[in-house]
């Protein structure tokens, strides 16, 4: 059958993220507020929580409207039902992971762009978890170290690579990292 989804109720956040005052969103459809293929997007996930009668758990990308800039938002999606049990509706309760998204990505950028240092300088790099010892390498350590980059690692082991004055800094530097978190 045909469903219709029309807003009846939105918070002020979702009056601010879609630039639009409260009046103008209640009564009206995602495709009047968005571009269609994420009005298309988001009411095909609608009806899919609809159709199954489940929650469900996603990211949803809304590009630019009005004076915003594109989100992206996890949303949770329930079913809303009568008294005998059958879907009435969906209610939608969303979260702005733009922020998050933005700053995964630069950390995406620096970690390519480290690698890449590091291969050209041949300076190696490796990470231990201060809790339980656990670690990672740059693959020019592992090249360094003539060990394979997919290798699981620890400080115990990454420590060994290590002799003398260069093992008691390197002793020092970790035990700092782990007790005082410097």
């Amino acid at each position: 059958k045909d469903c219709r989804y029309r807003y009846i109720y939105a918070n002020r956040r979702v009056c601010e993220s879609l630039g639009v005052p409260l009046e103008a969103l209640i009564g009206h459809e995602d495709s009047e507020l968005l571009d269609a293929e994420t009005a298309h997007t988001m009411r095909r996930n609608d009806e899919r929580v609809i159709a199954l009668g489940e929650r469900i758990e996603l990211e949803e990308a809304v590009p630019a409207v009005g004076h915003n800039i594109p989100r992206t938002y996890f949303s949770v999606k329930l079913p809303l039902r009568n008294p005998d049990g059958s879907v009435a509706g969906l209610c939608g309760i969303s979260t702005d992971i733009t922020e998050r998204k933005l700053i995964e990505e630069a950390l995406r950028e620096q970690d390519q762009l480290f690698k890449e240092m590091s291969e050209i300088a041949h300076v190696g790099g490796w990470a231990f978890d201060p809790k339980s010892g656990q670690g990672t390498w740059t693959e020019e350590t592992a090249r360094i170290h003539e060990v394979d980059t997919n290798d699981a690692t620890n400080a115990t082991y990454g420590l060994s690579f290590y002799e003398g004055d260069s093992r008691l800094k390197i002793d020092e530097a970790l035990k700092e990292a782990v007790e005082h978190g410097r």
